[in-house]
């Protein structure tokens, strides 16, 4: 299980507990009478982002096997050697907590195949995590690849490397798009006036209105001067998996009463409103779409700018 995964469970429960219990996913610490505890840090809440971007996260709280893979090299048994991969690219992940250099955004069943660990952890049961725990070596985290099928993960990797990386570092980033080729990443996210067929379109919302358990988002951004909308069907919404996860923020922002506003981030197709009244954004797949929770005055900081 990612964090992201346990943050998006978490928030998806009618009655969560006070938090879930994790455990280390290497062979030999869960081989150990007892397990190996892991901690899960800011996955119980929205993610928010700030002037300083606080990512969810593992972090060490016993101590690994010697034989941990972890300890020997951080890296995560998702990841495989890539000869290919750039110093930037090497030099980026040791500054980051999960940096995402393969994405598949065609999804086929649950985001990184965590299905049977989500469905243990939501029940209450202990679950083993996919992310390196913050204080274990970064020895040997530069090699391989990160893989993932799940956007909210994507979005995370790119907040936390547009935060922490100086903006030449940043620049330098690839990103493998399953089936269509390797981009930079943050060519791969695009404000969403620019209508983009390929990539994720990013945007401030600047107003929302529930339509029973659905709701109606106006981005800030515009069209040639035309508004630009998403719509969520209750319908559709009551029958997502993560729909309290989705609701989680929006019920967050609109409680605010104005301190604080949505930014979206999505894979969606455009067309036009009826009457040519606008643009609607369509999102075939909820989890295509997340949600970030932003502090009002922040509107003009744009992630991909």
């Amino acid at each position: 299980m990612t964090i992201s995964q346990a943050r998006r469970e978490y928030l998806s429960l009618e009655n969560p507990p006070p938090g879930f219990t994790f455990f280390c996913n290497d062979l030999a610490c869960r081989n150990i009478p007892g397990k190996v505890e892991v901690s899960g840090v800011n996955y119980r809440v929205p993610a928010e982002e700030k002037e300083k971007y606080r990512t969810a996260h593992f972090r060490a709280r016993q101590q690994h096997d010697a034989a941990c893979a972890w300890v020997i090299s951080n890296e995560p048994v998702e990841k495989s050697v890539d000869i290919n991969d750039d110093r930037a690219q090497r030099a980026a992940r040791r500054k980051l907590r999960d940096l995402v250099t393969v994405f598949d955004p065609r999804r086929s069943g649950s985001p990184d195949e965590g299905a049977n660990q989500c469905a243990r952890a939501a029940s209450g049961r202990p679950a083993s995590v996919a992310g390196a725990p913050s204080g274990s070596s970064g020895r040997g985290r530069e090699g391989g690849e990160t893989r993932t099928t799940d956007l909210d993960r994507l979005v995370d990797s790119f907040l936390e490397a547009k935060a922490k990386l100086p903006p030449s570092d940043f620049r330098s980033l690839h990103l493998q798009i399953v089936g269509k080729g390797r981009v930079l990443l943050g060519d791969y996210f695009q404000q969403v006036a620019r209508m983009v067929e390929f990539g994720v379109s990013f945007g401030g919302i600047k107003q929302i209105v529930p339509y029973g358990y659905g709701f109606s988002l106006t981005f800030y951004d515009k069209i040639e001067g035309a508004p630009i909308r998403l719509y969520v069907p209750a319908k559709r919404l009551h029958d997502f998996r993560y729909r309290r996860f989705l609701k989680a923020s929006v019920t967050q922002v609109i409680e605010s009463k104005g301190a604080l506003y949505l930014r979206v981030y999505c894979i969606g197709r455009f067309e036009r409103a009826p009457e040519n009244k606008g643009w609607n954004l369509i999102v075939d797949d909820l989890n295509h779409l997340v949600l970030r929770v932003m502090q009002k005055g922040r509107r003009d900081a744009v992630a991909g700018s």
